[in-house]
């Protein structure tokens, strides 16, 4: 709330929700934005403590009630990843964006730092991690049903191709790399299916 209260009237008007930095051993996460080559991790300077960004974890934010009035509720069929970036990217449309505080951390634990792997294949090095079927499941249904419906900006075509390469080297190392790969490929499956039809109302 201070961190609001030291935000100019302008940028009241128009922040609708506030987060705190997220960490877990060995990463922080610092909210992304939407640029014309795709959502990137911002890169805040030490000062000032706050800084903007369109989107961010649920975990540890707070929501404006008259800025979602406006921008409406989350769709509850996005039920895990990605249903954030699309909320962010739903506000960021409508002329809204957030903040973070780097002074107010939470303690988030991303379960995918706990399995990272560095694996060579030929003269580079891959990093590798294992993520639960359900969680490629909506991962993978939802970011291909953003992009290939909610998103409005320019690029479109480069954005969804770049997407959908770099789903499918995730999907080569999975296939390469993790011992469970047949369960965790199958959801990955079913997810692009769902995805790219918009069946969303569809559950893992």
């Amino acid at each position: 709330m201070r961190c609001y209260q030291r935000l100019s009237p302008q940028h009241q008007a128009t922040t609708w929700w506030l987060s705190s930095l997220l960490t877990d051993v060995g990463y922080v996460r610092h909210g992304c934005v939407f640029t014309p080559r795709g959502i990137e991790m911002v890169d805040p300077p030490p000062q000032p403590s706050h800084y903007p960004c369109e989107t961010n974890m649920w975990s540890g934010s707070l929501y404006r009630l008259d800025a979602v009035k406006d921008v409406g509720v989350p769709d509850p069929n996005y039920v895990l990843d990605w249903g954030d970036v699309i909320y962010g990217y739903e506000g960021m449309v409508r002329g809204y964006t957030g903040f973070v505080e780097q002074t107010s951390v939470v303690r988030h634990h991303h379960s995918p730092v706990d399995t990272l792997q560095h694996r060579r294949v030929g003269p580079r090095v891959v990093k590798v991690y294992y993520a639960a079927p359900i969680r490629c499941y909506y991962h993978w249904r939802n970011s291909i049903y953003f992009w290939m419906y909610r998103y409005s900006g320019e690029h479109r075509t480069r954005l969804r191709l770049s997407h959908f390469y770099m789903l499918l080297k995730s999907a080569i190392k999975v296939a390469l790399f993790i011992p469970e790969r047949g369960p965790v490929l199958r959801a990955c499956a079913r997810g692009i299916w769902d995805g790219l039809h918009a069946r969303l109302e569809r559950r893992f």
